[in-house]
């Protein structure tokens, strides 16, 4: 629960350096064992360009793979994302297969012009 306590507000602290839902705004986000890029602001997905949350560039420590840990947070960013009224999550970079096929599984598709990533849209 930590972990996500930490991550949580280390978002809540990147999102609210937004004044207009179009600004763009990036940190990297650390828990224990895993750490994550986000951005938040417009993105070309498909056909369209959405207001998304972007997540990118995900380290979870060899010693706590395999423990759903990127799940987890993937689940608490989406529902973070709703609330800010974003249209996107984006997750980029996914080279793991394992990750690439829960992707998939959960409604994510391939944004087509950019190898390894992949968006769902809001509501989800």
């Amino acid at each position: 629960q930590l972990m996500f306590d930490t991550i949580l507000a280390q978002f809540h602290a990147v999102a609210t350096q937004r004044s207009h839902p179009n600004d763009v705004v990036r940190g990297h986000l650390r828990g224990e064992g895993i750490k994550l890029y986000i951005r938040l602001g417009p993105r070309f997905c498909g056909s369209h360009t959405f207001r998304a949350l972007v997540v990118a560039d995900v380290e979870v420590d060899t010693a706590v793979r395999r423990q759903g840990f990127f799940k987890l947070v993937l689940h608490r960013l989406e529902r973070e994302a709703l609330l800010l009224d974003l249209q996107a999550v984006v997750v980029e970079n996914v080279i793991t297969p394992h990750l690439r096929d829960y992707l998939l599984r959960i409604g994510y598709q391939p944004v087509g012009h950019v190898q390894d990533t992949y968006y769902r849209e809001i509501p989800l």
